[in-house]
């Protein structure tokens, strides 16, 4: 009876073993962020992250104008035609603050700017 006792605590051990490693496993899920872009601003105009996890980016152009999404500091850097939707996917090494604004002549100077805060 002792050594069925045994078996049966170590079939549910590793059993459990492999559950876990296999939730482990996958790719994280990214957090999702939907930033709408017009004549002359983004919505929203403070986006909030976590460092180290990927972002998966749905941006829209609402505007007439061509804008672009862009965070220096991060890599990030996307033209949209007036209408048009983009998903992108990035990941924010580390936090801090970061400045988003559209690269377009004189959208910056029109207002069109953000901030980018990712925890640690």
């Amino acid at each position: 009876m002792k050594g069925h006792s045994i078996r049966m605590l170590l079939t549910a051990a590793v059993l459990a073993t492999i559950v876990l490693a296999a939730c482990g496993s996958g790719t994280a899920t990214p957090q999702e962020l939907t930033v709408e872009a017009s004549d002359f601003k983004f919505d929203p105009v403070t986006i909030n992250l976590k460092a180290g996890e990927p972002v998966q980016a749905t941006i829209t152009n609402t505007g007439t104008l061509e804008h672009t999404f862009t965070i220096p500091d991060l890599d990030v850097n996307v033209s949209l035609a007036a209408g048009q939707t983009v998903t992108i996917d990035f990941t924010p090494a580390e936090g801090g603050t970061f400045e988003l604004l559209c690269t377009v002549p004189g959208h910056k100077d029109a207002g069109m700017v953000g901030t980018v805060v990712v925890a640690p």
